[in-house]
């Protein structure tokens, strides 16, 4: 956890950690603080289970203990249309942009993990995707940071129960409803059972995905920058490439 924050490009300070009070967030936090970082926390209440201020209690007093300032929100509009995680997804975004601004942070760190990512990869594989998709997750986008997408979900138990830190569990990760539970405790364990080591494959295709994608991107908008777009231009670009620049 502190190797993949140390080889982060994350600037040492303006730095706003999304916190939920889970495992993963709960260790980015710290491993940030930690690694001389100057941060802030920013955790969201959706209100949608009973108790759910009691999280927000949780956090604020681990920012106490470790000294760091914490910027908190709770729910008080209905959500918005459609399924409750892109409604909630939607509303906590609009809340770290709004802190990000508040508390004058340069970018805001969001603590998905490797698990995370190949989650993500076989969700939109599922779905149909292509090489953007098949990333899972970029490390980077705009002023968002995910330094932890190198680290799995048992190094970051690892990491806290050295400190003696027990994070919240959030119920909803065990609730089958919803489809990345499903292929988090169902579809990926039983890949894992018949291949031994596929997840980590999935891992790498995934992070090369990624690398191809940032590269294509790349050569994209040197295309367009360059006033390249003359007719029949595209025909001379890559595949990748192409479709970038159509994009």
């Amino acid at each position: 956890v502190l190797t993949a924050v140390r080889e982060a490009s994350i600037p040492s300070e303006g730095v706003l950690v999304a916190v939920s009070g889970g495992p993963d967030s709960t260790a980015l936090l710290i491993a940030l603080h930690e690694t001389g970082h100057r941060v802030v926390a920013a955790h969201y209440d959706h209100a949608l289970r009973e108790g759910s201020e009691l999280v927000a209690e949780r956090v604020a007093r681990l920012c106490a203990l470790i000294g760091v300032e914490v910027v908190t929100a709770r729910r008080t509009a209905p959500l918005p249309k459609g399924s409750v995680q892109a409604g909630a997804r939607s509303l906590r975004y609009e809340f770290l942009e709004h802190a990000r601004e508040q508390t004058a942070s340069n970018v805001v760190a969001i603590a998905h993990t490797a698990d995370d990512l190949v989650e993500g990869a076989a969700l939109h594989l599922a779905r149909g995707c292509g090489l953007a998709g098949f990333r899972g997750m970029p490390s980077s986008r705009d002023t968002y940071v995910r330094p932890l997408l190198k680290v799995w979900r048992a190094d970051v138990a690892d990491f806290l129960s050295r400190r003696g830190i027990v994070a919240y569990e959030d119920p909803a990760n065990l609730d089958p409803r919803f489809a990345r539970v499903r292929v988090r405790l169902h579809v990926l364990p039983a890949l894992e059972r018949d291949r031994p080591g596929i997840l980590r494959r999935f891992h790498g295709a995934a992070l090369r995905a990624s690398a191809l994608h940032d590269s294509a991107s790349a050569q994209a908008a040197a295309f367009l920058r360059d006033g390249a777009a003359a007719p029949g231009a595209l025909s001379t670009l890559p595949g990748p490439v192409a479709m970038e620049v159509l994009r």
